[in-house]
Order: C-alpha cells, then structure tokens, then sequence
C-alpha cells in the first residue's frame, strides 16, 4: 500500500486540513428578520425562527473557528501526535500557524482544496 492508499494517514492528514480550513474561513452571515419575512409568508415568527437558526450557525461556527485556532497554536501533545500521525511535522504547522495569526487570521472565500494544503505543509 502506498502512502497515499493508507486511510489512516489521510484520515489524519485530514483532521490538520480541517483545522486550517475553519481557522480561515469567514462566518456565516445572519439575515435581517426584515429579509425573511417574504419567504416566511409575513409571517414574524417564521421570519424569527429562521434567523435564529442562522444566529445558531454563525455561533457554532464560531466556537469551530475559535477552538480550531487554538489547537494550531497549542503545541499540545495531542497535536503533535496528530500531526506525527499525518506525516506532518508539528513545527512546521505551528510556523503556518502563527504567521496566519500574526496576519489576523486572514479570511479566505471561496473554495479551499484541502489536498492542497497537505501538499503544501508536506513539502
């Protein structure tokens, strides 16, 4: 089996891929009530409820960005065996890491390919 047929590799190679895509990916907007209301019929708390359930998205997907930002910069044993797994060297995520943060964790729109990113960080 080839490195790239092993699963558990690319399992853990996708576990880094994931923390750096919701490190820089920009949250999910939350619509006004006002622009609801016509698909919810008028309807306020129809509106109401969908913006809610966007208000929970955004939340979640805050919490996400958060806990992934910390965990690329935790230099933890639990990253590092993360990193170990996925043939990656821990350091050098690091690095990626903190220039992202010193750049105020740039947002990046649009599609990121994450076998992009492992070939990246594996170089």
């Amino acid at each position: 089996m080839t490195r790239a047929d092993n699963p558990e590799l690319r399992l853990f190679q996708a576990v880094v891929c994931q923390a750096i895509i919701d490190a820089v990916t920009p949250l999910p907007s939350v619509p006004s009530i006002e622009s609801l209301l016509p698909e919810a019929n008028g309807m306020y708390r129809t509106a109401l409820a969908r913006r809610n359930k966007h208000v929970r998205s955004r939340r979640e997907a805050a919490i996400n960005q958060a806990d992934a930002r910390v965990w690329l910069l935790s230099d933890s044993p639990d990253f590092n065996f993360i990193c170990e797994c996925a043939e990656l060297d821990p350091e050098a995520i690091l690095n990626v890491a903190e220039r992202l943060e010193q750049g105020g964790w740039p947002v990046i729109s649009g599609s990121i390919d994450p076998q992009e990113i492992v070939l990246s960080l594996a170089a």
